[in-house]
């Protein structure tokens, strides 16, 4: 009796377990991505499924010891949703499987950093509203080091 049971116990943990590792596979996996050059964020789906809509949103820190440059209210009109203060927040649309959203922030290019470098915190599916296979992989850092100027070299007069 006991060894009837130990076998429908260890079938029902093995059916259980290819179960949870069949739905892993059919499930989407949203990762950020951010282009500092350009100003372009991503939310890439990695997984097998749709990923529903969601939020991406990032943030900036200065590690010189200054501040990011701000942008106008004008300017951050676009990238303000209800329940993510202090940062850029963006809708994202349903992404196909293997596919990424991508999206330029308008301002960027425009704004003033000071030389130093800053770190960029972007995470997608913030509202954690997309049900993943992966949800520990949905925020990433990235830097950008800001150089000052160069310095152009004095030009001599010609003594006359």
């Amino acid at each position: 009796m006991k060894r009837s049971t130990l076998s429908v116990l260890s079938f029902a943990t093995v059916l259980c377990l290819s179960t949870a590792a069949l739905s892993a596979d059919k499930m989407p996996n949203l990762k950020p991505g951010f282009n500092t050059a350009t100003g372009t964020v991503q939310a890439k789906n990695t997984g097998n499924a749709i990923a529903g809509k969601s939020v991406l949103t990032i943030k900036c820190a200065a590690m010189h010891g200054g501040s990011c440059p701000d942008p106008t209210p004008a300017q951050m009109a676009d990238y303000t949703l209800p329940g993510y203060a202090d940062m850029g927040a963006i809708n994202v649309p349903k992404v196909g499987p293997s596919k990424t959203f991508s999206h330029k922030i308008k301002f960027f290019n425009d704004l003033n950093f000071a030389p130093g470098k800053y770190i960029f915190t972007v995470c997608v599916d913030a509202g954690k509203t997309v049900r993943e296979s992966n949800e520990n992989d949905n925020c990433k850092r990235f830097s950008m080091v800001k150089k000052s100027a160069p310095k152009r070299p004095h030009k001599l007069k010609p003594a006359q």
